[in-house]
């Protein structure tokens, strides 16, 4: 479909059926199915088909969305869905043309808590659930936030003075804003091409990847307390899952019940999501913080909303405006951590990470959260802008030209 067959009206569902070759037919053939081991992180045929259909292979838990109120979410002027851009990387082009080339599956952007633009493709409805990877991290700080907001946590306590079992590893004296800004100096290899990196045994320990026979460790705390220290901790931005796991054992055991309650009490609930979410939990139920929810396009658009109104839905506050100005301020200790990151190449604009957020423009409230394969939620606070993004693109540079394609709509729109 090309700009001039667009309809009037939104949202904009491409018919198409999911590209993917994988889990067809009855019976499946066996070089088919997909069994939850590393291929299907890494094989863009079983990629696709398992970024829409998580519970089917891996064991998930609800993050309930309670019985109240959906909040609305209203369509304004559609004209941006047919508007011409220039992006770097792709040329002059459209959301609809630039989706097919960057494996978007749906993408929906919002100016003043208004729909502006609404696309569906790969087989994806609006009602369809999508792995959001490691976009769940900044849920995991939102809700973070809203128990030290509360008292119930202490952003400067070493994680030894509540968890023993940590006492002698690695992280026994950093604290939850080292983890919050991902600068916990421990060893922690993330290679793709080691299968027993400990990217790969997290996954194994949170529920997101099948385990080897024998496997040692019975959740991820168990795998946190074998990590050594290599250097302070808030000394340097190294992005591992060391960090958000820590923040999620860090609210179970505070609160006495898994943080993917407390997710669903503090954030589904209150901001009005219409669907319920999914968490891939491990063998004890504890939810996978690194990158194991689940979640529709609009209910993350509303996640993007509550950030966008200083962490408030209606008149309910969900987090205080406090936390949420405090994602987008910079200081010296943030961006001296993350001095030659290799992130810079990915995302020019990028000025620091802070509370499990990337800052692109402190001034403009303007943050990102991001997930593997391009998952990603935009808000600009002072443009009253909020996109979001659930894509399966393996190309490594899709996460910088998907951000270019953002900032040329929001430009168009906002000029």
């Amino acid at each position: 479909m090309t700009a001039p067959d667009l309809p009037a009206h939104l949202p904009l569902i491409v018919d198409e059926p999911n590209r993917s070759t994988v889990m067809r037919g009855v019976p499946v053939p066996a070089d088919k199915i997909v069994t939850g081991d590393e291929r299907w992180l890494l094989d863009p045929d079983q990629g696709s088909w398992a970024m829409q259909n998580v519970p089917a292979f891996l064991h998930v838990d609800t993050v309930s969305r309670g019985d109240g109120p959906i909040a609305p979410l209203t369509y304004g002027d559609s004209g941006l869905m047919r508007r011409r851009v220039d992006v770097a990387g792709l040329g002059d082009t459209t959301l609809v043309e630039a989706s097919a080339q960057l494996d978007i599956d749906a993408f929906v952007l919002l100016k003043d808590g208004e729909l502006r633009a609404e696309l569906y493709r790969n087989g994806m409805r609006p009602g369809s659930r999508h792995s959001l990877n490691s976009v769940t991290k900044s849920f995991v700080a939102t809700v973070i936030g809203s128990l030290v907001d509360e008292g119930l946590l202490d952003l400067h306590a070493p994680f030894a003075d509540s968890f023993p079992e940590l006492a002698h590893s690695g992280v026994a004296d950093a604290t939850l804003q080292d983890a919050l800004d991902m600068a916990i100096g421990v060893e922690w290899p993330m290679d793709w091409d080691n299968p027993r990196s400990h990217r790969y045994l997290n996954f194994m320990a949170g529920g997101f990847q099948q385990r080897f026979d024998r496997f040692p460790y019975a959740n991820t705390l168990d795998l946190i307390a074998q990590t050594k220290k290599v250097r302070p901790h808030g000394e340097r931005y190294v992005y591992t899952a060391v960090c958000t796991e820590l923040l999620g054992w860090s609210m179970s055991r505070a609160l006495g019940h898994t943080w993917q309650q407390a997710l669903a009490a503090r954030v589904w609930h209150p901001m009005g999501a219409e669907s319920d979410g999914l968490i891939v939990v491990d063998p004890g139920g504890h939810g996978f913080a690194t990158c194991g929810l689940v979640s529709t396009l609009r209910d993350m658009a509303r996640f993007g909303l509550v950030l966008q109104n200083g962490g408030v839905c209606g008149t309910r506050r969900i987090v205080s405006e406090r936390w949420v100005d405090e994602i987008h301020t910079p200081n010296d200790r943030l961006t001296a951590a993350m001095a030659g990151s290799p992130e810079f190449a990915l995302f020019p604009d990028l000025k620091f990470y802070h509370n499990q957020f990337r800052v692109l423009d402190p001034a403009a409230g303007e943050f990102l959260a991001l997930g593997g394969l391009g998952q990603m939620i935009f808000v600009n606070r002072a443009k009253r802008i909020v996109c979001a993004v659930q894509s399966t693109g393996y190309a490594p540079d899709q996460p910088g030209v998907v951000a270019r394609l953002y900032a040329a709509l929001r430009d168009a729109l906002t000029a």
